[in-house]
């Protein structure tokens, strides 16, 4: 998983904002403290190296929390 990959999931999470608000923040927030990833998402955060597993685990969580968004906040249409 290339950090760029995570930025594109993590960037359609925050698109999300649009029209949740903060919600969609605090969901994610949720999810990542659930599946024990704060520390994996802080070094992301930091642009700090992730091994495979831990981008697999941290890609796995976000593309959970975007299909919880489409569900909860409806889909998100990307313009650009």
């Amino acid at each position: 998983m290339k950090r760029e990959e995570l930025q594109d999931l993590y960037g359609r999470i925050y698109n999300f904002t649009d029209v949740a608000g903060d919600s969609a923040l605090e969901l994610m927030d949720s999810f990542i403290e659930s599946e024990g990833l704060i520390g994996v998402f802080d070094r992301f955060l930091d642009e700090a190296e992730l091994s495979d597993a831990e981008a697999d685990r941290l890609a796995q969580c976000f593309e959970e929390v975007i299909d919880e968004c489409e569900f909860e906040f409806g889909e998100y249409e990307d313009e650009d």
